[in-house]
């Protein structure tokens, strides 16, 4: 019994490490997206697009 329950714990402990793996990658993700998104927005603002035109990030976004 006590084998099944080393188990159980060992597969929970593991499966909560992912999870906050994942959780942590998607953040960053999220905040790179965000601030490329806002240098798009103020290029936008400075007209920096008519001059340089739209590069990188800002085609996406």
């Amino acid at each position: 019994m006590d084998e099944v329950m080393d188990w159980i714990r060992h597969r929970l402990q593991t499966f909560v490490a992912l999870i906050s793996i994942w959780g942590t990658l998607l953040f960053c993700a999220y905040a790179i997206l965000d601030y490329e998104a806002d240098q798009c927005h103020y290029r936008d603002i400075r007209g920096f697009d008519e001059v340089l035109g739209k590069t990188g990030w800002c085609r996406v976004l």
